[in-house]
């Protein structure tokens, strides 16, 4: 599962503001995050630094961009109420919602003064049942449940005090599909009094992919419809976007048509480039696998050969003895016959010439 890691920047503007930009997880751990500790402001340790140094700068206005799926309700409540006291302390505080923004983002975005909750009109919003994992026996399982409760029932009443709603209705959304909650648009959002005003912007949204939806337990997102043809789907964060593209991430930009149209020529480019090496990569697995079948193929002749080898090699050798010498007959005379009445004996061989003779004279 690709989660985006979560971030936090600040910048200040000519104008006097100040702009704070939440992105991806709140709360992930710093050392989860980025190689280098200059970068790791994603905590709450580090954005309370951050907002010191904003308050010590006495600025009129802070704006808090959201576009984060939400995270650790524990950090977002802080935040909401760290934003809160710069409120108290005659601080403007406005919140826009831009993208996808659910969960513990929700509670940030409840942090603005009256009447300057923002929701950019491309925007979906999503509340929903606090969720946690815990191990152990039943007392451990319970002990859980009751602080989960405890949880929902403080989110509805942030919800409430903000909208001037009963906090049973916002119970009732979180409990939609199971305590997973139900995606809102921007209208809706503000009718169920979580957003004070519907706001236009540039077509950029943080898109994330289908896993990162089901690694939150997340319900899936519903088809958008945009109000222009210049739908931007962008995994990026805006600021690497406009960095990427050779804007000033850290100024106030807002993109003209041209610059949108820019972009989406050059995403459906990039777009266009991954799809032709995914067809290469699957023609490079399928020649792959035809050299594996034929090697196999060969391994299998070789193995017959050599088995006619060793075959013919012992038949060689079994040949090479019987040639190794003839076979001799000693010669074999046959034995003296003896003369009847004379007391000598006959060469045997001389016996059988007299009697052949003998026989040839009769």
């Amino acid at each position: 599962m690709a989660l985006q890691l979560g971030r936090i920047s600040i910048s200040n503007r000519a104008d006097g503001r100040a702009v704070i930009d939440i992105e991806g997880i709140i709360g992930i751990p710093e050392w989860w995050q980025f190689e280098h500790p200059d970068e790791r402001v994603s905590t709450y340790d580090t954005f309370k630094k951050r907002i010191d140094e904003i308050r010590n700068l006495s600025v009129p206005t802070v704006e808090v961009n959201i576009r984060s799926l939400g995270g650790n309700v524990n950090d977002a409540l802080l935040i909401h109420d760290t934003l809160c006291a710069l409120s108290a302390a005659g601080i403007e505080v406005i919140t826009a919602c831009y993208g996808f923004v659910a969960s513990a983002a929700t509670i940030v975005a409840q942090a603005a003064d009256s009447g300057r909750r923002h929701i950019s009109r491309n925007a979906l919003y999503l509340i929903h049942r606090a969720m946690n994992t815990v191990q152990g026996n039943r007392e451990d399982l319970l002990k859980s449940v009751e602080t989960l409760d405890k949880a929902d029932a403080l989110i509805a009443g942030i919800y409430a005090r903000r909208s001037g709603h009963p906090a049973e209705e916002f119970a009732a959304l979180m409990d939609a599909d199971g305590g997973h909650g139900r995606w809102l648009n921007a209208e809706e959002t503000v009718a169920a009094g979580l957003a004070d005003t519907v706001i236009a912007a540039a077509e950029i949204v943080n898109h994330a992919e289908d896993m990162t939806f089901w690694g939150y337990a997340l319900p899936s997102l519903p088809p958008i419809t945009h109000q222009n043809d210049h739908t931007m789907k962008i995994k990026k964060t805006w600021h690497a976007i406009l960095n990427y593209f050779g804007f000033d991430g850290e100024a106030d930009n807002s993109l003209t048509e041209a610059q949108v149209e820019k972009l989406n020529n050059e995403l459906e480019s990039r777009g266009a480039e991954i799809g032709e090496l995914k067809k290469r990569l699957e023609t490079k697995d399928a020649d792959l696998a035809d050299l594996r079948s034929q090697a196999e193929g060969i391994a299998a002749k070789d193995e017959r050969i050599a088995d006619l080898t060793a075959q013919v090699n012992r038949l060689e050798a079994e040949n090479e003895k019987l040639k190794a010498g003839p076979t001799t007959t000693a010669p074999q005379e046959d034995p003296d016959v003896p003369v009847p009445g004379a007391g000598k004996t006959v060469p045997a061989n001389r016996a059988a010439y007299d009697a052949d003779a003998k026989a040839f004279k009769e």
